[in-house]
């Protein structure tokens, strides 16, 4: 089976004044909304290969039915890549998107997202952290 494996590998030196503690508020100060958040958005040519690798690595015919399940959704760029990939192999399948995340703005987008370039898919974004409600929910997906 084909992996796709993606390290990042970030060196810095560390000096006496790094490993004083810092309060959340001064460390961040000066960091980006976006980068405070954690949230991190999958380019466009990711989220195409990744989709890609994920249905090759399925090593069969893609079934009629599929549900598929983004735990940190964003902007839906992933689940948009994976549908066309999808749709480009086997147009007759019907399928059903589940995101999850914790931002308002972003559960918004990937909805607008999804449903602006495919009006025949099953579209369920949830704004609530895929961790917390793991636990209670019975679903399951053919692809995270």
């Amino acid at each position: 089976m084909k992996s796709l494996v993606l390290c990042v590998v970030a060196l810095a030196s560390v000096s006496k004044m790094d490993l004083e503690p810092m309060r959340p508020r001064e460390r961040y100060k000066s960091e980006s909304a976006t980068k405070q958040s954690g949230a991190i958005f999958t380019p466009h040519h990711m989220a195409h290969r990744l989709s890609i690798e994920m249905l090759d690595a399925y090593r069969g015919k893609i079934p009629n039915k599929i549900s598929v399940l983004d735990p940190a959704v964003g902007d839906g760029e992933l689940l948009v890549s994976f549908v066309e990939e999808v749709k480009s192999r086997g147009p007759t399948t019907e399928i059903k998107v589940t995101g999850f995340d914790i931002n308002v703005a972003s559960c918004e987008n990937a909805k607008r997202n999804l449903q602006s370039k495919f009006k025949d898919i099953e579209v369920e974004i949830r704004n609530e952290d895929f961790l917390s409600q793991i636990e209670r929910s019975l679903d399951k997906y053919d692809f995270v």
